[in-house]
């Protein structure tokens, strides 16, 4: 039951695919400083095919935003906007987007909570990007095309602080 009273059904990852996970780097908690925020590696094995595992408490900042990057400048920003309580997913500077002037977008999906304290899973291919909240009260997915895979996750928060309550970066078995 969402905060509007309304019923929704869930959707959270299978737990099958922990089995896909492979090494595995654990980050406690982290403040987060307002817009400069904190940046952590990526692996780089099986072309950055990969599974983070964010937790995060943005109580007292308007946006939390989770950009994944590469030397190259491409990047996909997702943030929850804590006031409207949404999640969004911007690719319009992912890579490859020139095929489509329909391509480049930001999707945006309601979040059906009023907390500011959740988990948030990313699964990360080489052409798509999945995102859960942790309690399933949201999914959304995304096609991406960058020209080297993401090597950089940042955590940023604007209009305020916000903390990284956990963080685990799982390399997955590409195989």
């Amino acid at each position: 039951r969402a905060p509007d009273g309304e019923l929704y059904m869930g959707v959270v990852p299978a737990k099958e695919a922990d089995s896909l996970r492979e090494t595995k780097k654990s980050y406690g908690s982290k403040n987060i400083k307002e817009k400069k925020g904190q940046t952590f590696s990526l692996p780089t094995t099986n072309d950055g095919i990969c599974e983070i595992d964010l937790g995060y408490n943005a109580t007292g900042a308007q946006r939390l935003t989770v950009t994944l990057s590469n030397d190259k400048g491409e990047k996909v920003e997702m943030a929850f906007d804590t006031e409207n309580h949404t999640f969004s997913m911007d690719r319009s500077n992912s890579g490859v987007t020139d095929f489509s002037r329909h391509f480049p977008a930001t999707t945006t999906a309601p979040t059906f909570s009023d907390k500011e304290k959740g988990t948030l899973r990313l699964y990360i291919d080489r052409c798509s990007i999945e995102a859960f909240d942790g309690e399933g009260r949201f999914a959304m997915t995304n096609l991406v095309f960058p020209t080297s895979p993401y090597t950089k996750l940042t955590v940023a928060a604007e209009g305020g602080k916000a903390k990284i309550t956990n963080l685990d970066i799982y390399a997955i078995d590409a195989e």
